[in-house]
């Protein structure tokens, strides 16, 4: 039997998701403008785009790893400045 994550109903809504649905878009480039620019390109290229970690880290010419800790201080600096992005945070960072 494949996996299909989307209708595996022990997954919950990410912080992304939870972003995108709640705010309108100007309120969402709003939020980002608040991040520091190589954390606005990994939350573009991971979570807009959807690329993997491997393939976000060739473009921005940085290791999957240093894009794992961006990918993370930014959604922590999201969930500070928003504290309405902290219920039900469960994220895909470190995920590919």
């Amino acid at each position: 039997m494949d996996y299909i994550p989307e209708t595996d109903p022990r997954c919950s809504t990410s912080a992304e998701d939870q972003l995108l649905a709640a705010e309108g878009s100007d309120d969402v480039k709003a939020m980002l403008g608040t991040l520091q620019q190589e954390q606005q390109e990994v939350i573009a290229l991971r979570v807009v785009a959807d690329l993997s970690v491997e393939t976000t880290a060739a473009i921005m010419g940085k290791t999957p790893g240093a894009i794992k800790q961006l990918q993370h201080r930014a959604l922590c600096r999201l969930r500070k400045l928003h504290p309405s992005l902290q219920d039900g945070a469960s994220m895909k960072e470190g995920a590919s």
